[in-house]
């Protein structure tokens, strides 16, 4: 085998190798395809998900998020954190109250006919919404995602 061909097929796995390690541990791309989070992201848009972020430090407060639902196979989304462990969370006249105290959301318009009574978020759990709201709340994502399933931090939203 010639010098040449030898170091090209060498760059090529070493390319395979690099975009298979930044892919399944670093970023994913994620291409979003209904408006369950507009206005904060688009519909039909490809956004990155940083997956290494939370191997660092814990998800805080109003991180859009990507996580897998606890199904076989799972599900996955994307969605904002609006409550964390341990807290109580609520949902009255389309505001969130967190331990009692109103959530300043101005990335969303209140829906006023959301109403949940009050609840504890479970220990190693996110409360989880999403930013388009206009619907009826049955009809939308709500749910506490525990943290071994959230996958990362959405990335580069316009």
């Amino acid at each position: 085998m010639s010098k040449t061909l030898f170091r090209l097929i060498v760059r090529v796995a070493f390319i395979l190798i690099a975009a298979f390690l930044i892919k399944n541990f670093f970023i994913h791309p994620f291409l979003t395809f209904d408006s369950g989070m507009a206005p904060s992201l688009k519909e039909n848009r490809i956004y990155f998900i940083n997956k290494l972020i939370y191997r660092l430090r814990s998800p805080d407060r109003k991180e859009i998020i990507f996580f897998r639902t606890t199904e076989d196979p799972p599900l996955f989304f994307i969605g904002r954190i609006v409550g964390l462990p341990g807290e109580t969370f609520k949902i009255k006249k389309g505001r969130v109250f967190i331990n009692g105290d109103p959530l300043k959301e101005d990335y969303t318009q209140l829906n006023l006919n959301w109403n949940l009574k009050e609840r504890q978020i479970e220990r190693k759990c996110f409360y989880v919404l999403g930013d388009s709201r206009q619907m009826d709340l049955a009809n939308h994502l709500h749910a506490q995602v525990a943290g071994k399933n959230i996958l990362g931090k959405v990335m580069g939203r316009r």
